[in-house]
């Protein structure tokens, strides 16, 4: 059975809101507010630089992929290689609605 991947993203990474609604479930936090508890079942963050991700921030998550919003593109900088498929849904994800 699918379960719809759950995404922790800064909310000041403009043009994001509505972006991966229609597949994820989102939870939009300013970037210099998200803590641990805030990751603890997220599958992928997508932050700033004013986030702090570190090992504090990401230890005991189920975090596999990690982007890093750099001047209007969304850059993967972090993946577990252990959860491989799901990586491939949100980057297959991300390409449909880009090519709507």
């Amino acid at each position: 059975m699918y379960r719809r991947i759950k995404i922790v993203a800064d909310s000041n990474i403009p043009f994001l809101e509505g972006i991966f609604e229609p597949y994820a479930d989102i939870d939009y936090i300013d970037g210099k507010d998200i803590v641990h508890n805030d990751i603890v079942d997220a599958d992928a963050l997508i932050i700033r630089t004013r986030t702090r991700c570190n090992e504090a921030l990401l230890a005991g998550t189920k975090v596999s992929l990690i982007g890093n919003d750099k001047k209007g593109r969304i850059y993967i900088d972090y993946y577990n290689t252990d959860d491989l498929d799901r990586i491939s849904e949100i980057v297959e994800m991300v390409d449909r609605q880009e090519n709507r």
